[in-house]
C-alpha cells in the first residue's frame, strides 16, 4: 500500500506560531513566511515496516525570532532547502542543499554567564517512567544526517558580552560559509571554507575537512589584523598597564581528533606575530614598552607526544622605559596584578611532562632606558643597537646554549659578548 499527500504552501505567515507550541518555548516568531512543494509518502510492504518519507523544498522569508522581552535574536531574510529524503521512521534525514542568504544573529551573555540564544532550544517536559528499561549495552545509533550543500552567505554577527568590565562588544561582517558533502555518521570527511571579517579590518579564514562520525578536523587557519585593544575587557583585570596598540596575526595547519574525550594531534604554525606594540601604564603619555614586530616563526606542537619545538621566536626593534623608583622597587614590577578568584582546585593532567625545544630566540635594534631614582641625583643609563641571539635552548638540561649579545652606548662606546 502507499499513499502520496502533497503540501503545497504559497506565503504562509508563521507570525505568533509560537503560541501553538506543544512545548514550553521561550522565544516568539515576530515575522516570517513560508513556502512548501513537499511530498509526503507513506508505504505499507507486505513484509518489513512502514515508511514515511518526505521530499520537495521549502523556503522561509523574512524570519525573525525575538526572546520573550522583545530582543532580536535571529533574522533570516531567505531560507531555500531542497529535502533529497527525511524518513523519520527510518532515522534518516538527507538534506540536498540549504542555503541562508544575510542572516542576522545577536549572541549576547548576561552577567550571569547564560546566552540569549539558549531561549531558541524548547524546554523538555518531565520524560515518562519506562515500564520496559533498554538493555545494558543495546544503545541505539542516532540517526542518519546528511547535507549535501549548506551555505551561508553575508552574514551578520553581533556579540555582546556583559561578563567582563568594561562589558564587550563586537561585529563580524560579512561572513560567509559553506559546507559540503556532511554526513553524521559517514566515513569520509565534510569539506568546510569559512571566511569573515570584522571591526578593524581583522580577518578569519578556515580550510578544513571534517569527520563527525570519529570527531576531527584538519585544515588550515589563518588571522589577520586582529585588533588586540578591543578586547581588553578579558585581560584588563590582569594587568596594570593598557595595550594602546597591537595587531595580531596567525598562519596555521592542524590535524585534530578526539581520543576518548582528549585532542590528540599536531599544530604546525607557520607564524603568529604581534606588529606596532604600545604598552602605557595608566595616566602616562610616553609607553613603557614598545616593538615593531614580535614574530614566532616554524613552531610545532605534537599533543599526543607532549612535544613543542619552535624555530625562532624573535623580537623586532623593542624599545623599553624602566624606572627604580626611590625605595629601590623597580617600576617594571608591578605590571601585573594580583588574580582576585579563587585557586584553581583542578588535578594535574596525568602523563609525560611538556618538552621544549626553542631553536633561537633574537632580539634585533632594541633599545633601553633605565632610570634611577635611588640616587641624589637621578642617573639616566640608555643602551641602543641592542642585539641579543640565545640558540638551543628548552627543558632538556643536557642541551648546550649559545648567547650572543651586542649594544651601544650613548657615547658611541660598544659591547659584545659571547
Amino acid at each position: 500500500r502507499e499513499a502520496t499527500l502533497k503540501i503545497a504552501l504559497n506565503s504562509l505567515s508563521l507570525a505568533r506560531f509560537d503560541e501553538y507550541s506543544p512545548v514550553p518555548l521561550d522565544f516568539r516568531i515576530s515575522s516570517g513566511l513560508l513556502d512548501t512543494d513537499i511530498d509526503l509518502t507513506f508505504r505499507q510492504p507486505l513484509q518489513g515496516d512502514p515508511r514515511i518519507a518526505l521530499r520537495g523544498s521549502l523556503e522561509l522569508r523574512d524570519l525573525e525570532l525575538d526572546n520573550r522581552d522583545g530582543k532580536p535574536l535571529i533574522k533570516l531574510p531567505a531560507l531555500d532547502m531542497v529535502v533529497n529524503a527525511i524518513e523519520p521512521l527510518a532515522g534518516l534525514i538527507d538534506i540536498a542543499s540549504i542555503r541562508i542568504d544575510q542572516p542576522d544573529f545577536e549572541v549576547a551573555r548576561a552577567r550571569d554567564g547564560s546566552l540569549n540564544l539558549s531561549a531558541l532550544v524548547p524546554k523538555s517536559r518531565a520524560p515518562e517512567a519506562s515500564s520496559t528499561p533498554a538493555p545494558a549495552g543495546t544503545a541505539s545509533p542516532g540517526p542518519e544526517v546528511k547535507i549535501g550543500l549548506l551555505e551561508v552567505q553575508q552574514a551578520r554577527v553581533a556579540f555582546g558580552d556583559a561578563v567582563p568590565s568594561p562589558a564587550f562588544a563586537y561585529v563580524i561582517e560579512p561572513m560567509d560559509v559553506v559546507l559540503r558533502d556532511f554526513s553524521l555518521q559517514g566515513a569520509s570527511p565534510a569539506a568546510l571554507v569559512i571566511g569573515a571579517s570584522a571591526e578593524g579590518g581583522a580577518r578569519v579564514t578556515l580550510d578544513a575537512k571534517v569527520l563527525a562520525s570519529a570527531p576531527s578536523i584538519e585544515g588550515e587557519l589563518a588571522l589577520e589584523a586582529i585588533d588586540i585593544p578591543r578586547f581588553a575587557p578579558y585581560f584588563a583585570n590582569l594587568v596594570d598597564f593598557s595595550v594602546e596598540q597591537a595587531q595580531a596575526r596567525l598562519g596555521t595547519r592542524f590535524r585534530l581528533k578526539v581520543v576518548n574525550g582528549s585532542p590528540q594531534g599536531e599544530v604546525a604554525i607557520k607564524e603568529a606575530g604581534l606588529a606596532q606594540v604600545r604598552l602605557a601604564r595608566p595616566g602616562e603619555k610616553t609607553p613603557f614598552a614598545q616593538a615593531d614586530d614580535i614574530v614566532l616563526s616554524g613552531a610545532s606542537a605534537d599533543l599526543s607526544a607532549r612535544r613543542v619545538n619552535v624555530d625562532a621566536f624573535e623580537l623586532i626593534k623593542p624599545r623599553l622605559r624602566a624606572v627604580r623608583k626611590p625605595d629601590g622597587v623597580l617600576d617594571l614590577a608591578g605590571l601585573m596584578r594580583e588574580s582576585s578568584g579563587p585557586a584553581s582546585s583542578a588535578p594535574a593532567r596525568e602523563g609525560a611532562p611538556w618538552s621544549v625545544l626553542v631553536n633561537a630566540v633574537r632580539l634585533k635594534e632594541g633599545s633601553v632606558r633605565l632610570e634611577d631614582r635611588t640616587l641624589a641625583t637621578p642617573g639616566v643609563v640608555v643602551l641602543d643597537r641592542l642585539a641579543l641571539s640565545l640558540e638551543n635552548i628548552g627543558t632538556d638540561k643536557t642541551l648546550k646554549s649559545r648567547l650572543d649579545l651586542a649594544f651601544r652606548n650613548p657615547k658611541g662606546g660598544t659591547f659584545g659578548a659571547r
